[in-house]
């Protein structure tokens, strides 16, 4: 599965400095058959992450990389129903 999301575009679609000093980072990112559409947010970017980018590339692959930490510590959380192998 990271093969996958390493693979998408992400595109930054807004930021907001929230109220507990870190920034939303609003992205959209779609696969290269453009099968797969994904329209969320990182919540989690801190200050020092966002202003340490200094390109919408570097943005976009510091969104990429929280996608990838979120869905791994989700499969770390997930347990695999009965029956499945």
């Amino acid at each position: 599965m990271v093969g996958l999301i390493e693979k998408l575009e992400i595109r930054v679609s807004g930021t907001r400095f929230q109220d507990d000093g870190n920034i939303r980072v609003d992205f959209r990112g779609l696969d290269a058959k453009g099968e797969i559409n994904l329209h969320g947010f990182t919540p989690s970017v801190t200050k020092e992450e966002f202003f340490a980018c200094s390109s919408e590339t570097d943005l976009q692959e510091l969104v990429r990389q929280k996608i990838i930490q979120r869905l791994e510590s989700q499969d770390e959380n997930t347990e695999e129903p009965e029956g499945a192998e």
